[in-house]
């Protein structure tokens, strides 16, 4: 291989190092705003399970799912525990289609029902999000 082949070869490889640079540069900065991010708390995950609260966080809305119920406190301040009535809801007699798929937010937990309460999914979130 001549002067020129050396040159050329050099050359691709740079432009690939840099595009390699590039391409990673972004996603390292993505990760550290996520890490940074004030909303990133976590919740705990409990089927059958129903939190009362101290103080309960209106308004009650009606979401399509216990992870977005769950999504709603996770970026609610001071939200500590959801509680979510799924569209298969029964155990409220004739006004059970009143709290299906209707999500439930509360700060300071007061008691928490382990199983036997089918058609709900609550969870107990940590720290607090930023003031507003």
């Amino acid at each position: 291989m001549g002067p020129s082949g050396y040159l050329r070869l050099a050359a691709s490889a740079g432009v690939a190092l840099t595009i390699a640079l590039a391409l990673a540069a972004p996603v390292q900065a993505r990760d550290d705003e996520e890490r940074d991010d004030p909303w990133m708390r976590r919740s705990t995950w409990e089927l059958n399970t129903s939190l009362t609260f101290s103080r309960y966080l209106e308004p009650f809305e009606r979401v399509p799912s216990a992870r977005a119920c769950r999504n709603r406190c996770v970026h609610t301040p001071h939200c500590t525990g959801w509680t979510y009535y799924d569209a298969n809801f029964m155990e409220a007699g004739d006004l059970s289609y009143r709290l299906q798929r209707i999500c439930v937010l509360g700060t300071g937990i007061k008691d928490r029902k382990f199983g036997g309460m089918p058609g709900r999914t609550s969870g107990v979130v940590d720290g607090e999000g930023p003031e507003n």
